[in-house]
């Protein structure tokens, strides 16, 4: 894949940026992207994922571009899709920037998945590029493809399979610049490097192919099986229905929702089925304002298999609950509640080609999590 330069967007940006000063927030995007491509340069591994990330910001940098003109300013705040979108181009910066030295690689692989830091990002810049298509009311069709679930999936898995061989022939790249003479010591130096280096990528290698093992063939296309070592669950359940229960629980340091299908006394197959449903209807959804889904969990045993899904944790509970608290609410906290209802609601009946209605509003179909953003 060959990335383009971004000088392009940096030319003119600020001109029309003064014209209007609410989109602060562009010339700063525009920025973050160009020193991402300048990073990509000075990569040493995971090449492919990062030059497929620049490739994904450079189309978005096409929507970013056009809502400058003020026909698509009228009538639409743009500003909250730009200072997330600045804030995920800050994390995408670190991320590329991370794979230019040997020894921040080896720390950000131990720390944590680097498929996962991956995914995150790009979850987050298909959010953008989605709200932006919104707001532009215009057909933007090489942009959409670009961010497809299925086209993207496929990428990031080519991209992994290419920076995991290309880690082999980085050892023997290393030999082969090893000068002719040398004394003792720059020669006992640079063998030393040599093996530092040598270790790390073993390392660097065996963590990767660990994370290539748990993420192939996911059950669900698009989304992500977790090994049940990976989850930890209260023993308890603070919600029980005829068909699941939802338990408290910890996934990659993080607090998440858990939640169980029954399978007991009904017939697993009929349990199965649902659960696949309801997974794959809710990672078609991806909105601030609609519950993440982080991947689901298949424990299959001869007499009581279980089937788990793993979702953002809301630690107020629903919003009929926070409604009826005695605590009293800000009006301002009030109308941001109700119109990140109504993006929700919005979102699920307008974001794809073919309408799906929700059809049991209430107010306990919603959650609200520590911030009152609602869910």
């Amino acid at each position: 894949m060959q990335a383009r330069s971004f000088s392009r967007w940096t030319e003119g940006g600020g001109k029309e940026c003064n014209k209007f000063k609410k989109m602060e927030y562009i010339p700063k995007i525009i920025n973050l992207a160009a020193d991402i491509y300048t990073h990509l340069r000075k990569v040493k591994v995971n090449k492919r994922q990062c030059e497929r990330l620049c490739s994904r910001i450079e189309m978005l940098m096409i929507s970013v571009n056009m809502v400058q003109d003020e026909r698509f300013l009228e009538g639409h705040s743009v500003d909250k899709i730009l200072k997330e979108l600045e804030l995920t181009l800050q994390n995408a910066e670190g991320l590329v920037k991370s794979f230019t030295s040997w020894g921040s690689i080896k720390k950000i692989v131990r720390a944590s998945n680097i498929l996962e830091k991956f995914g995150h990002i790009n979850d987050r810049l298909n959010d953008a590029a989605q709200q932006l298509i919104l707001v532009l009311m215009a057909s933007l069709s090489q942009t959409r493809n670009t961010f497809k679930e299925e086209t993207r999936e496929m990428e990031d898995r080519q991209d992994q399979q290419e920076d995991e061989k290309s880690l082999n022939d980085i050892s023997k790249a290393e030999k082969e610049d090893l000068p002719d003479e040398c004394d003792n010591s720059a020669n006992s130096q640079i063998q030393k490097n040599l093996e530092e280096i040598t270790a790390d990528i073993k390392e660097i290698k065996t963590m990767m192919i660990s994370n290539k093992k748990a993420a192939s063939s996911p059950p669900v296309a698009g989304i992500r099986e977790i090994n049940m070592h990976e989850l930890q669950k209260d023993s308890k359940p603070f919600q029980r229905t005829n068909t699941s229960m939802c338990y408290k629980g910890v996934f990659l340091k993080q607090p998440v929702a858990i939640k169980r299908f029954i399978s007991e006394s009904a017939d697993i197959n009929k349990v199965q089925k649902i659960f696949m449903k309801e997974a794959e209807t809710m990672n078609q959804f991806r909105s601030d304002n609609i519950l993440h889904i982080y991947g689901i969990c298949m424990n299959r045993k001869a007499h009581q298999s279980e089937f788990l899904i793993v979702m953002e944790y809301c630690e107020r509970g629903n919003l009929k609950n926070v409604l009826n608290s005695k605590k009293p609410l800000p009006w301002s906290t009030r109308v941001r509640m109700s119109l990140d209802t109504a993006r929700g609601v919005y979102w699920l009946h307008q974001s794809q080609e073919k309408a799906r209605l929700h059809c049991r509003i209430s107010s306990t179909s919603f959650l609200v999590n520590e911030d009152y953003r609602v869910k």
